[in-house]
């Protein structure tokens, strides 16, 4: 597959994502879950920018070019939800599809993780080979951010 169909394939990935968070924050019962999906869709929102603005450039020039805005809005989860002062702190609400979009949140991230760093395996190009490398290492951070939200939350439920 050209370079084009990869990114136009992670950006159909991401989107995915995007509408899975939103639906997910919109049905979240807890203010700490809600702003985590909130923040992961904008997140991939960022990474859907990113690849489309790849793409326009391939689409003009047939080498990876050269140098590449790789900035992502990297946040640390704990810092958010502390500073919202949610860390083991429910609404009181139990949201028994809460632990299910965790879980489903977890398997789109480790399964981006590894498709990004499928790319970066196969890539030839250095520059090439670093995108999709630092797209698996956005991923990875999400997947973390998921499972130390999830950690906190069941935490909480046990006290």
């Amino acid at each position: 597959m050209d370079r084009i169909g990869t990114l136009e394939i992670a950006i159909r990935n991401e989107k995915a994502e995007i509408d899975f968070y939103r639906g997910a924050a919109a049905r979240a019962t807890d203010r700490g879950a809600r702003t985590l999906f909130e923040m992961l869709a904008d997140q991939e929102e960022h990474h859907v920018t990113m690849h489309e603005q790849l793409a326009e450039r391939l689409a003009e020039q047939s080498a990876w070019p050269a140098e590449l805005d790789l900035a992502s809005t990297p946040q640390n989860i704990l810092e958010v939800l502390d500073g919202l002062h949610l860390l083991g702190v429910t609404d009181g609400t139990e949201d028994l599809g809460q632990d299910a979009a965790l879980e489903r949140a977890i398997g789109f991230e480790r399964a981006a993780e590894q498709f990004y760093g499928g790319l970066a395996a196969a890539a030839t190009d250095q520059g090439e080979r670093q995108f999709w490398t630092s797209m698996a290492g956005f991923e990875r951070d999400h997947r973390r951010w998921i499972e130390t939200f999830r950690a906190a939350f069941a935490e909480a439920g046990d006290r």
